[in-house]
């Protein structure tokens, strides 16, 4: 996103505009990330419950750990993108 250009003289409220829009897509767009990571803070705990319940039993321990590498190579795949 370009942070918009603010001249003087004709261009002013045209340019007041497009900042006062920019500001407002930046404000929102802070909010989504902050969002998206407290769901993920809260899958990370859910997580965590459920393999210490699962941990417990040595043939679910080890389907439980595959699971958590899948699920850690698609998070890195999607990270990367």
């Amino acid at each position: 996103m370009d942070k918009p250009q603010l001249n003087q003289g004709e261009d002013y409220e045209r340019g007041f505009i497009d900042g006062m829009q920019y500001q407002r897509r930046s404000s929102v767009d802070k909010r989504v990330v902050a969002e998206e990571r407290e769901a993920c803070a809260k899958i990370v705990e859910e997580h965590a419950k459920v393999y210490a319940k699962l941990e417990k039993n040595p043939a679910t321990s080890a389907a439980w750990a595959a699971c958590i590498d899948i699920h850690d190579s698609i998070s890195e795949r999607g990270e990367q993108a």
